[in-house]
């Protein structure tokens, strides 16, 4: 196929082209580069008044074909090599196998293992395995494509003129005292939506940048235990894979990628929801006492909050036959007392029905069928429950 190409991105298209035309030779496919007829390329700039200025710069025609591709092959995962070890990230529904957690920098392609940031694992269709670099991975996907080098070199000229193509280059980061304080500061505000979050979190450290972190530096200030308490909770994890192991190297460092925001903020979410659990569960284990005896009916009032007097627990689902199924909802339910009853409720509509009317406080009737203990919480387990 023929591109024209301005002169002054020539060489740089020509030395690309010699290095597929050896990757294309030694895999024994087609490959044809030929720089012919000089030309010019032409545009217009518009300039105050509706003036347009014609510019005009030397080019050739050249005529290119070949692309260097190993097929067979498909991409599922990235290792990124870090000086607390690797971050593997896996292609959805397919995992990097854990040996690749302490894999060296090496690429198995061309047999170099040198200085860099991420390789590459791919998987053919009998289930092999091949760690490469990121030059090397591009046999394996799309190729090296030399029509695709000539056709960006052929619009290169245009994308020049614009201005904001120009920049110091690098990657943004962040203090990880101030990503997770911010992640903390949004969680707090609007709860856990992972996208929006982490957008949230990206723009405010961001314009707060350009501001001299003092956004950042307060939000910090303002919840310093708890942000040191999640920074230290991510880095005293041991003996963890996969996803644990990835916040684990993340937090090591005192700065983070911009890019690693949703990993901080699910981490972050993760922190607050145990700690909360886990501050529900010691109170109820302090207020709650077994009431009555084992087959005594008894009766006891709950308080509707928020709408709801009861949490379900889990659903039990039983076969009957082959078209029926039967479910059960395992409900816990807390008195004003603050005692907790476990109810294994197949009918929850009469309760449910005197919520939605408006009911502030229900009393229950139930027979006591056992006194039970779950993680140091007295729960009485009832049955035949109903409305008095």
């Amino acid at each position: 196929m023929k591109y024209t190409i301005a002169d002054q991105y020539l060489d740089n298209l020509a030395k690309k082209a010699t290095r597929i035309q050896k990757k294309c030779a030694s895999l024994g496919l087609p490959f044809a580069f030929e720089i012919q007829e000089p030309t010019a390329i032409e545009w217009f700039e518009e300039v105050c008044g509706g003036t347009a200025i014609k510019h005009s710069v030397l080019a050739h025609v050249v005529e290119v074909s070949g692309v260097a591709k190993i097929n067979g092959w498909q991409l599922i995962g990235k290792i990124e090599h870090t000086h607390e070890g690797n971050l593997l990230f896996s292609a959805p529904d397919v995992a990097i196998p854990e040996s690749y957690r302490d894999a060296k920098p090496y690429c198995e392609h061309c047999g170099t293992l040198r200085v860099r940031k991420e390789t590459f694992v791919i998987r053919n269709e009998e289930g092999e395995y091949k760690q490469v670099g990121r030059s090397c991975l591009k046999l394996y996907t799309n190729g090296l494509d030399a029509e695709a080098c000539a056709s960006y070199a052929s619009i290169a000229h245009e994308i020049m003129q614009l201005d904001h193509v120009h920049g110091i280059g690098g990657v943004l980061c962040h203090e990880l005292t101030h990503m997770v304080a911010a992640c903390y500061h949004h969680l707090s505000e609007l709860g856990y939506d992972k996208e929006k979050l982490s957008y949230l979190v990206d723009d405010s450290l961001f314009a707060c940048q350009i501001k001299g972190n003092v956004w950042a530096t307060d939000c910090y200030d303002a919840n310093k235990d708890k942000v040191d308490a999640i920074i230290a909770s991510a880095r005293a994890l041991k003996d963890v894979d996969g996803y644990l192991e990835n916040v684990r190297i993340v937090f090591a460092d005192e700065y983070v990628a911009a890019n690693r925001i949703m990993l901080v903020a699910s981490y972050v979410y993760r922190f607050v929801k145990d700690a909360f659990k886990a501050k529900a569960t010691a109170k109820k284990a302090v207020s709650s006492n077994w009431v009555g005896n084992v087959g005594e009916r008894i009766s006891f009032k709950v308080k509707v909050v928020d709408g709801q007097a009861y949490r379900v627990l889990y659903t039990k689902s039983v076969r009957i036959n082959y078209y029926v199924t039967s479910e059960t909802d395992v409900v816990e339910l807390i008195d004003v007392d603050g005692n907790v009853y476990k109810w294994a409720a197949s009918n929850l509509f009469e309760i449910a029905q005197a919520v939605e009317n408006g009911a502030e406080e229900l009393t229950i009737k139930a027979t006591v069928k056992e006194h039970a203990k779950y993680k140091g919480i007295k729960q009485t387990v009832i049955t035949r429950a109903r409305l008095a």
